[in-house]
């Protein structure tokens, strides 16, 4: 979702990027036979649905393992035995096998990491199924136009996807409000001129983030400014008095990138999102699960088929004289010791601190400070396939966007944008998907996904909302074959104000000894595909260093 060094590739590089992405009906990479096999690999980040039927409970996190491992730690290594010898050595090891994951192992692919993964499946939270030839994502569905020589446009040339994506600029995505979806929110009396005023402030300096103080974005002492400032309080001084159906978007927009209201998220951060999806979003088949899948099989193609460890949990992490220890339970139960040169954490900070022995106390004071919000995806999976009106489309009601709206037990409003699955392929494949997003803006929503009433309450309140959507799509709801909810526990990390500009973040972010490196998209709390790949390149660099 976020941006790296987007302003200056605006301003200079659109007029040649026709040549990279296809915004037509239909982008030519698409095929039956490249984007519809499904995949037999039980750790694939794909995984096929053979009938389209709602499972009884939450795909996505799965938190009863981590759980009674990393929150009893202590107790849990004494169960075992203790922390074992080491038995096997490795060059580098990568601790997760997400999009941050699988980039530093790309990277560092030369020199045979061992990657952990803790789930079943590679991908994180970019993940997706397939029905038929219809894939559609259950987490991380987009990405921005890339700068050429950026880690993710370097990355997706060499993964072969530059040509595969289709785009849709922000202006063109649709609303849903009173029943009917439009496609003229942007071209409204009112919302013309906040438009124009975005554009005006982003030609004077687009804050760029992570913060390298390039010549074409902000200062670091203006990103700092920025970040300071809540983007509520921002756009009520620099925006003026906005129509009501523009500050309920700009509400919702926050809840969807960061689940966070406005008046909690940085103004840089929420403006480094919102100026860089002004010039549009590209999506491939399966969202960023598709990017994925593409790393997983570069992988599986050039490391050794044991490197790749998936349902491997990490317990211990200690830097020593000969490197890093890294201790983890495998997929058997058993606890095993590996000695590496280096190792990459691409897990969330919070897991980091409890993971990692001989943290300095500034540094784990700083990972303390770092909060982490939850989601829930809904896909509502069409026995026909429909005629996509955007690739996103946001539920708008009329009325202010309360953070309570999102979880009171009366609320309507059960989610606040909806992905159409097949939008990329050009509705081709025979079947469709509407992905419905509803975040939990607040904290302690992962607790309350925990519950045993959690899936019950989440599938009432899509049943509830659904019917509106389909008569505004005019399906009939005997149309639906099933919907299927994905949790995400701890997948966004909260872009608050002042992370930047206390430095709190890089402090956090500090490399151990020089030789165990963090390369999470929490390093700039930034929840999106270029974050989490800068960090996966940044860390990979300086692990093989």
């Amino acid at each position: 979702m976020s941006r790296v060094t987007r302003r200056g590739f605006i301003k200079t590089s659109l007029g040649s990027a026709s040549g990279l992405w296809l915004s037509g009906p239909l982008a030519s990479g698409w095929s039956r036979d490249a984007w519809a096999a499904a995949s037999t690999d039980p750790h694939s980040p794909f995984a096929a649905v053979s009938e389209p039927k709602g499972h009884p409970d939450f795909s996505g996190d799965q938190f009863e393992r981590p759980h009674s491992i990393l929150w009893k730690k202590a107790e849990y290594l004494a169960n075992k035995g203790g922390i074992p010898a080491v038995s096997e050595k490795a060059s580098i090891v990568v601790i997760g096998g997400g999009i941050a994951g699988m980039t530093a192992a790309y990277r560092l692919r030369d020199l045979k990491p061992m990657v952990l993964e803790q789930a079943s499946a590679f991908g994180g939270n970019a993940k997706g199924e397939s029905w038929g030839d219809l894939r559609y994502g259950l987490g991380a569905a987009y990405f921005n136009e890339p700068e050429a020589g950026t880690p993710s446009g370097e990355l997706l040339k060499e993964l072969g996807l530059l040509n595969r994506a289709r785009h849709e600029a922000l202006t063109d995505s649709s609303v849903l409000t009173g029943g009917k979806i439009t496609r003229d929110f942007w071209e409204r009396p009112g919302h013309r001129e906040v438009r124009a005023k975005l554009l005006t402030v982003r030609a004077q300096g687009f804050p760029e983030i992570p913060a390298t103080g390039a010549a074409v974005t902000l200062s670091r002492e203006a990103l700092n400014a920025l970040d300071r400032v809540d983007f509520a309080a921002w756009y009520r001084k620099n925006l003026g008095d906005l129509p009501p159906l523009m500050e309920e978007f700009l509400n919702e927009y926050c809840w969807s990138s960061f689940s966070a209201g406005a008046e909690e998220v940085s103004a840089a951060q929420a403006l480094n999102f919102l100026f860089s999806d002004m010039e549009g979003v590209h999506a491939l088949p399966g969202g960023n699960a598709a990017i994925s899948e593409a790393l997983y099989k570069k992988l599986r193609g050039t490391l050794p088929r044991s490197n790749l460890r998936p349902g491997c949990i990490a317990a211990d992490v200690a830097v020593n004289g000969n490197g890093v220890r890294v201790t983890y339970e495998n997929a058997a139960g058993k606890l095993v010791s590996v000695e590496a040169r280096a190792c990459v954490m691409t897990s969330a900070k919070f897991i980091c601190g409890k993971v990692v022995t001989g943290l300095p106390e500034d540094q784990r004071a700083a990972i303390g400070k770092l909060r982490y919000r939850a989601y829930v995806v809904a896909n509502v999976l069409l026995k026909r396939k429909i005629r996509s009106p955007s690739f996103d489309l946001f539920r708008l009601e009329g009325r202010p966007a309360l953070n309570q709206d999102l979880f009171a037990e009366s609320s309507g409003r059960a989610y606040t944008d909806a992905v159409f699955g097949a939008w990329a392929a050009g509705d081709r494949p025979a079947h469709s998907a509407v992905t419905l997003y509803k975040a939990l803006p607040y904290d302690g929503g992962r607790g309350g996904l925990y519950a045993p009433s959690a899936f019950a309450e989440a599938m009432r309140k899509f049943e509830g909302t659904v019917p509106e959507l389909l008569g505004a799509l005019g399906v009939a709801s005997t149309e639906v074959a099933a919907i299927r909810l994905t949790r995400w526990g701890h997948a966004l990390p909260l872009a608050a104000k002042g992370l930047i500009a206390d430095g709190t973040l890089e402090l956090a972010s500090r490399p151990l000894g020089g030789r165990l490196f963090f390369g999470q998209q929490d390093n700039w709390a930034s929840p999106c595909f270029e974050s989490a790949v800068k960090a996966g390149y940044s860390a990979a660099n300086a692990a093989r260093r």
